[in-house]
């Protein structure tokens, strides 16, 4: 069965982090041609913890896009790879 996102910690409240609510939006599909930077600095964050929020938001759209998913019915040819590419650049 499909989520619509990602697991929480257990424990944790979605509310109780920010990094975690920003990079759920820095990383939904929709959102991926916006630059966050400015937006990002408005914020007190803790950038390790928006770093790894983001690379576990980009590795659920990633599993979301796989080959025979309904994600990757709805989006079009090629954000498979842009995805994996998208994460590759978070993970260095």
């Amino acid at each position: 069965m499909a989520t619509s996102s990602p697991p929480r910690r257990p424990g944790s409240s979605p509310a109780a982090s920010r990094e975690f609510e920003l990079a759920d939006l820095v990383e939904h599909l929709s959102a991926r041609r916006a630059d966050w930077t400015e937006f990002l600095t408005m914020f007190d964050l803790d950038g390790d913890r928006l770093l790894d929020a983001r690379r576990l938001y980009a590795i659920f759209w990633l599993h979301m896009l796989r080959p025979g998913s309904p994600a990757e019915r709805r989006n079009p040819p090629g954000t498979l790879d842009q995805q994996a590419e998208r994460l590759l650049n978070l993970l260095n």
